[in-house]
């Protein structure tokens, strides 16, 4: 088995670099605001990144943060580098409910973007998140294949 399964460092698989105010509004303002660059600063831009031997996507999932026990989720929106730090520009969803039933977490998507550096999330696997009728109610389901905290 190589190294590459444990490795450390994160590695871009693509991207180009842009000024961030090329970029959508709201992405360009979560950056400033989030790390503090103006916009005309040079970050580059990928829409996918390995992390130990997990691929993450623009699309992808990932848990942000916990507050007071549940799990806050994002979707990646983009990837972008500044001084070899690795960040994640989400859509950050609001955790509605746990559906045993479904062993899945119930979502509402949130108009707001956050920006998180890839060495700060609580969990460091891609998720997916599914379109769901249950029970004549349209959800958005998230379902960790394992136990988050």
């Amino acid at each position: 088995m190589g190294n590459r399964l444990f490795a450390a460092e994160d590695l871009v698989v693509n991207g180009t670099s842009a000024l961030l105010c090329s970029l959508e509004p709201q992405l360009a303002e979560c950056i400033q605001d989030g790390i503090g660059l103006s916009q005309y600063d040079e970050v580059h831009v990928s829409n996918s990144i390995l992390i130990g031997h997990y691929q993450f996507k623009a699309g992808s999932c990932v848990v942000l943060r916990c507050k007071e026990g549940v799990p806050v989720f994002g979707q990646l929106s983009v990837i972008i580098s500044v001084a070899n730090i690795n960040y994640f520009v989400c859509r950050e969803f609001e955790t509605v409910d746990y559906v045993e039933h479904l062993h899945a977490f119930s979502v509402r998507l949130i108009d707001t973007h956050v920006i998180t550096a890839t060495k700060q999330l609580k969990d460091h696997h891609p998720l997916g998140v599914h379109k769901v009728d249950f029970d004549g109610h349209n959800l958005l389901l998230i379902a960790p294949r394992y136990k988050l905290f």
